[in-house]
């Protein structure tokens, strides 16, 4: 079972270190907040287990039309979207209720299992409606979302800017550092003299004292 830290680790690693990439790149806050609104929206649809290929798909139709996307930003609000994938199914289904004029599904966990079970059909016209009531509020979802990341974004590429530069400046200032002291050292090298040779009569007086001092067996 994961922990608060792996979790952590994980949500560092997966989206934390890509976001702050992305918007240190150099693309627009408007690129980017159109890549996340789009990539996030089809991460909302009802068919679980589609988002990611749904995303990728989109990608290349709006390419075609000469509409550019950026991928990876897309890719990582595709992926935050997954825990409110499941939560967005209940509200996009009764929105398409509403506006086919269904009958409301029961959708208390009980019902939703039973159904599930005994009458598949029943949980394929649920899953319809929510996919009806996604279609229907994708456009909007996508503009409304777009509108609220652009000043966040532009934001956030200001404020990890100036801290990558830093960080950049700091990096050279202790390389330059570095190379000064190395040529310091080069420009004043440590001499080295060799021991004086023992002449004859210090080192039998040295060889002497040595006998006297270890223990007679």
């Amino acid at each position: 079972m994961p922990t608060l830290t792996s979790l952590k680790t994980w949500l560092q690693d997966k989206v934390v270190k890509p976001f702050k990439q992305y918007v240190t790149e150099g693309a627009e806050p408007s690129l980017l907040a159109w890549s996340a609104s789009t990539g996030f929206t089809a991460g909302l649809c009802p068919l679980l287990g589609v988002s990611t290929v749904l995303a990728l798909v989109l990608h290349f139709l709006l390419k075609m039309c000469s509409v550019h996307l950026h991928l990876p930003m897309l890719l990582l609000a595709n992926l935050v979207s997954v825990p409110v994938e499941v939560a967005c199914i209940l509200p996009f289904m009764r929105f398409g209720e509403f506006i086919i004029r269904a009958p409301k599904l029961d959708a208390a966990p009980v019902a939703i299992k039973d159904m599930i079970f005994s009458n598949p059909g029943g949980a394929l016209k649920g899953i319809g409606h929510a996919l009806i009531g996604w279609l229907l509020a994708a456009p909007i979802i996508v503009v409304v979302l777009a509108q609220i990341l652009k000043p966040i974004l532009a934001w956030a590429a200001q404020r990890y800017s100036k801290h990558r530069q830093s960080t950049d400046d700091m990096h050279v200032l202790m390389l330059d550092q570095g190379m000064s002291d190395d040529a310091e050292a080069a420009n004043y090298p440590i001499s080295y003299q060799e021991p004086e040779p023992l002449s004859p009569s210090r080192g039998g007086a040295v060889m002497s004292r040595r006998a006297s001092s270890s223990p007679s067996k």
